[in-house]
């Protein structure tokens, strides 16, 4: 077994350093997961992708409004990809994305969407 220079074993010196470690508790909100090992942080809460997707829904609206439907689209590709990076379930994702086909598809047969 390999000994550091005060002669302790330095397993016993590893252990002992990465014991804190783990003890410190996550601080935050319940439905986002810290990763102790990175400073990576996922949304695994429904409630956390509603929230945001709410929060980016109301400038999106009032985007299409104007009516500019080519901003909307991007708008909505990027929080797309804001949502993947931010580690959102793929269920959640799937789910995200039958609701907007479905909503593309009920716009068409509905004419909600304007001439330009």
């Amino acid at each position: 077994m390999p000994m550091t220079t005060s002669g302790e074993p330095a397993a016993a010196a590893t252990a002992a350093a990465t014991a804190g470690a783990t003890a410190t508790p996550t601080l935050g909100p319940p439905h986002i997961e810290r990763n102790r090992h990175a400073p990576i942080v996922r949304v695994t809460h429904w409630v956390a992708v509603v929230a945001i997707l709410v929060m980016a829904g109301g400038p999106m609206l009032l985007v299409y409004e104007q009516p500019d439907l080519g901003t909307t689209i991007i708008l909505g590709v990027t929080l797309a990809a804001l949502l993947v990076a931010a580690g959102v379930r793929i269920r959640y994702l799937l789910l995200l994305a039958a609701c907007v086909v479905g909503g593309f598809v009920f716009a068409i047969h509905v004419h909600l969407l304007k001439e330009y």
